[in-house]
C-alpha cells in the first residue's frame, strides 16, 4: 500500500520538497544574498560614553546604568548593523538571555538623530546579531544605547557596518516548512483524501489517521515539554502542590491538609474577607496560604479529589515522593488527543457514514486545536489539572454512549457502564462539567422510546447507567460532608482567595460583560512579534460595570479566534438535515450547555482563560457537526467546492491562531519568560527577517 501511494504521488512529493528548499535557500536567506549589494564605509569613526571604563584597546566596561556608542562619519546607505561585539558577555550567559538595544540614526532625511524601535542581541543566536536598517539616503551616525548592562563588556572591533550576512541552512526549519507542505498537500481542495470514504480498516485511511494523529500527539507534547519547566509555582506557589499534600493526608487517615492557619481566621467575623485577613496578616506577621479552601479551623483542598486518587496518591504510595503536576496535566493533554480522534470516528461512522478520510482528520485536527486543552498544558498547574482532567472524562465517557448503541435495538452493556464511570467521575474534577450527562437524552433517544430504558425489560440498561452515578455520588457527598458539613458543598466557596466567594452572589449585569469577553472580545494584535498580547491585564477589564470584576490575562473572545466555531449557530438553520441525520437535538443540546457553562463561570467566578476550556469543546461539537452535515448536502453540487473551500480556510485559520497565541506576551507562562530561547530561535527563524 505504502509503495502504491509512493508511485501515485511522488512526483507531487518531490515537487513539495523543491519548494521548499527553494523557500530556506532564498525566502528565509533573502538578507544573506541582498547583503552582497551593500558598500561598507571607508572610515567610521567610533566613540563610546557613558558609565564604561576601557579595559584594553577597543575593549569597554560598562560599570553604571548605561552606555552609548556612537559611529559617524559613515556617508553611504547604511542597510545593516553586525554587532557581534559581545562575545565575552555571550560566553558566560545562559542561551536566551538578551541585550536591550536602542538605536538612533541620521540620514538623508534628518539630520538630527531620530529614535527608532527598541530591539536586542540575543546570547546563543548569531542571527540576533544582525539588523536590518531602512534609513532614506546616506546615513551620517548612528548612536547604540546599552541598558541593563552594568558589568558587560563589549568589543567595538566586533561592530560592522554593511556586513555580509552568512548562508545558514537550518535543518529543523526545512523540516518544517516540509511538513506544512505535506500537510497542504493532504488537506488542499483537490486533495484525494476528501474522495476517500472514512474506515479504519481500510490501510490507506489507518496509516492517515496515525500519522495526523501522531502530528497533534507530537504538537501537544512539545507545548508541555516547554512550558513545563516554567511551573514556578510547584516551588514558590504552595497552592500548586495542593493535590501532594492532599494525598499525604490521605496517606495518614485524614482529609484536612497538613497545615496550621494562623490564629486570626479562626477569631474573624469573616475569614473569607480578602482585605481583613491582609490587615490582619501585616499586624501580626502571621501568613494564611491563598488558594486553599478553610473551615472551621482547617485548611483543605477544594479542588476535585478524583485527580489524587488517580494520580498523586498511587504515586505517593509507591514511591514515596510527591508528584509532580506538569506530569499527570500534559498525560491528560495527551490522552485528549486521542480521545477526541477517537470520539469523531465513533461520531462521524454512526451518524454520517458518508463523511470522508480528509475531513474527518481536518475536523479532528481543529477540534484539538480549538477545545482550549492548550492552555492547559501550556499552564501545567493544579487549577488546569481538574479541567483538563474532566473535559477528558465527558469526551470518552460520551464516546462510549456514542458505542453503546446502534439505537436500533442493540445495546453493549458494558459501554454503558464504562461512559457513566467516566462521565460520573467528573464530579470528582469539576463539578459543573458533568452536564455533559444530559448528551445521553438525544445519544439513546430511540432507545428510550422503545422503552430500552426506563422499564421493566430495560431496567438492567437503566441501572447500568445510573448504578456509577449513584457509588460516585455517594462517595463524594460523604467526602464533602466529612470536610464542609454538607452533602453538596464542595467547598470553592470557601476558597482564601483575593475576594469573598461566600458573598460573590448572582448579579445578572455580569452577563453582558462575561458573554462579551467569552465571545466576541476582538483579538490584541500587533506588527512585532509574537504578533499578539492579552487583551487585558490582570483584573485589567475596562468596562462601566460599577461592581466587582473578576479577570486574568485573555486572549479574545471564543468566536473571535475561532471562526469556524460560528458554524456552530448553524444548528438553528439546519435543523431538517441534522435531523436526518439524527443529531440535531446532540448538536443543539451541547450548544445549550457551552452557553450555560459561559454563564455559570461569569457568576461563580469571573472570566479567565481556562475557564474557556470548560466550555470550548462543546461549541465545537455543534460547530463541526453542522460542518459535516453540510458537507453531505453539498457533496455532489456545484456549490462543494466553496464550502470546502471556506471549511479549509477556517480550519486553517483556527489551527495557526490557536497554536500562535501561545506565544503571546501577557499569558500565563509566556513563551518569553518559560523559554526565552526557543522564543528568539522562533522570532529569527520563522517570523522575522530582521
Amino acid at each position: 500500500m505504502f509503495k502504491d501511494l509512493v508511485k501515485r504521488y511522488y512526483k507531487q512529493f518531490l515537487c513539495v520538497v523543491l519548494i521548499c528548499l527553494v523557500i530556506e535557500i532564498i525566502v528565509f536567506n533573502f538578507r544573506h544574498w541582498e547583503s552582497y549589494t551593500y558598500a561598507a564605509p571607508e572610515n567610521p569613526v567610533f566613540q563610546v560614553t557613558g558609565d564604561i571604563e576601557q579595559i584594553d584597546d577597543a575593549v569597554y566596561r560598562v560599570i553604571g546604568d548605561s552606555a552609548e556608542i556612537s559611529i559617524t562619519a559613515i556617508n553611504v546607505p547604511l542597510k545593516n548593523l553586525q554587532l557581534s561585539c559581545f562575545d565575552l558577555w555571550e560566553a558566560a550567559a545562559t542561551p536566551g538571555q538578551s541585550i536591550d538595544l536602542r538605536l538612533s540614526a541620521a540620514d538623508a532625511a534628518s539630520s538630527a538623530l531620530r529614535v527608532l524601535p527598541d530591539t536586542e542581541v540575543v546570547a546563543g543566536l548569531p542571527e540576533s546579531h544582525y539588523i536590518r536598517l531602512h534609513l532614506t539616503g546616506n546615513t551620517t551616525s548612528i548612536r547604540i544605547q546599552l541598558t541593563h548592562f552594568r558589568d558587560g563588556i563589549f568589543d567595538l572591533n566586533g561592530i560592522k557596518l554593511n556586513a555580509v550576512r552568512p548562508f545558514v541552512f537550518h535543518p529543523l526549519r526545512f523540516l518544517g516548512i516540509c511538513i506544512v507542505g505535506f500537510l497542504y498537500l493532504a488537506f488542499r481542495r483537490k486533495s484525494g483524501l476528501y474522495q476517500v470514504a472514512l474506515n479504519w480498516k481500510n490501510p490507506l485511511n489507518k496509516t492517515a489517521i496515525i500519522i495526523v494523529l501522531l502530528l497533534n500527539v507530537l504538537l501537544i507534547g512539545m507545548i508541555g515539554h516547554t512550558f513545563r519547566d516554567e511551573n514556578w509555582r510547584s516551588t514558590t506557589w504552595i497552592a500548586n502542590n495542593q493535590y501532594d499534600y492532599l494525598a499525604q493526608s490521605i496517606a495518614d487517615g485524614h482529609v484536612t491538609l497538613n497545615f496550621d492557619p494562623p490564629g486570626y481566621l479562626s477569631e474573624m467575623e469573616n475569614p473569607y474577607d480578602a482585605a481583613a485577613r491582609g490587615a490582619l496578616q501585616q499586624e501580626t506577621g502571621e501568613t494564611y496560604i491563598i488558594d486553599f479552601a478553610y473551615y472551621n479551623g482547617h485548611y483543605y483542598s477544594y479542588f476535585g479529589i478524583v485527580p489524587v486518587i488517580l494520580f498523586y496518591l498511587p504515586y505517593l504510595l509507591l514511591t514515596g515522593d510527591l508528584l509532580p503536576t506538569w506530569a499527570p496535566v500534559i498525560l491528560c493533554g495527551l490522552l485528549f488527543v486521542c480521545a477526541a480522534f477517537w470520539f469523531w470516528y465513533s461520531f462521524s461512522k454512526k451518524y454520517f457514514r458518508k463523511t470522508s478520510l480528509g475531513l474527518y482528520l481536518l475536523i479532528s485536527s481543529v477540534f484539538v486545536a480549538a477545545s482550549e486543552i492548550t492552555y492547559c498544558v501550556q499552564v501545567p498547574t493544579i487549577y488546569s489539572l481538574p479541567i483538563i482532567v474532566a473535559v477528558l472524562f465527558g469526551m470518552v465517557g460520551i464516546t462510549f454512549w456514542i458505542k453503546a448503541s446502534d439505537g436500533e435495538g442493540r445495546i453493549l452493556k458494558r459501554r454503558l457502564v464504562f461512559g457513566a464511570v467516566f462521565i460520573s467521575l467528573i464530579i470528582g474534577c469539576r463539578p459543573q462539567l458533568a452536564v455533559v450527562l444530559f448528551l445521553a437524552i438525544p445519544i439513546f433517544w430511540k432507545d428510550i422510546k422503545n422503552r430500552r430504558f426506563f422499564s421493566r425489560k430495560g431496567i438492567v440498561n437503566t441501572l447500568c447507567v445510573i448504578l456509577p452515578f449513584i457509588i460516585v455520588g455517594i462517595g463524594l457527598m460523604y467526602y464533602n460532608y466529612i470536610r464542609f458539613d454538607s452533602f453538596l458543598n464542595f467547598g470553592a466557596t470557601y476558597n482564601l482567595t483575593g475576594f469573598d466567594m461566600t458573598h460573590r452572589g448572582f448579579i445578572f449585569d455580569r452577563f453582558w460583560l462575561g458573554f462579551y469577553e467569552y465571545f466576541i472580545q476582538p483579538l490584541n494584535i500587533h506588527a512585532g512579534f509574537p504578533y499578539y498580547a492579552t487583551v487585558v491585564g490582570q483584573m485589567g477589564l475596562s468596562a462601566d460595570y460599577q461592581g466587582q470584576i473578576i479577570n486574568e490575562p485573555l486572549m479574545g473572545g471564543f468566536f473571535a479566534y475561532n471562526l469556524i466555531g460560528l458554524f456552530a449557530f448553524g444548528v438553528l438553520w439546519f435543523k431538517k438535515q441534522l435531523q436526518k441525520h439524527g443529531v440535531w437535538a446532540f448538536s443543539l443540546i451541547s450548544l445549550l450547555l457551552a452557553v450555560l457553562l459561559v454563564a455559570v463561570d461569569i457568576q461563580m467566578v469571573g472570566m479567565t482563560l481556562r475557564y474557556l476550556t470548560d466550555f470550548s469543546a462543546l461549541f465545537m461539537v455543534a460547530a463541526l457537526a453542522v460542518i459535516l452535515v453540510l458537507q453531505d448536502e453539498f457533496y455532489e453540487r456545484e456549490g462543494y467546492k466553496y464550502f470546502l473551500f471556506v471549511v479549509l480556510l477556517l480550519a486553517m485559520l483556527c489551527v495557526i491562531v490557536n497554536y500562535s497565541s501561545l506565544m503571546a506576551d501577557g499569558r500565563d507562562y509566556s513563551l518569553r519568560s518559560s523559554s526565552p530561547m526557543m522564543f528568539y530561535q522562533l522570532k529569527y527563524l520563522f517570523f522575522a527577517f530582521r
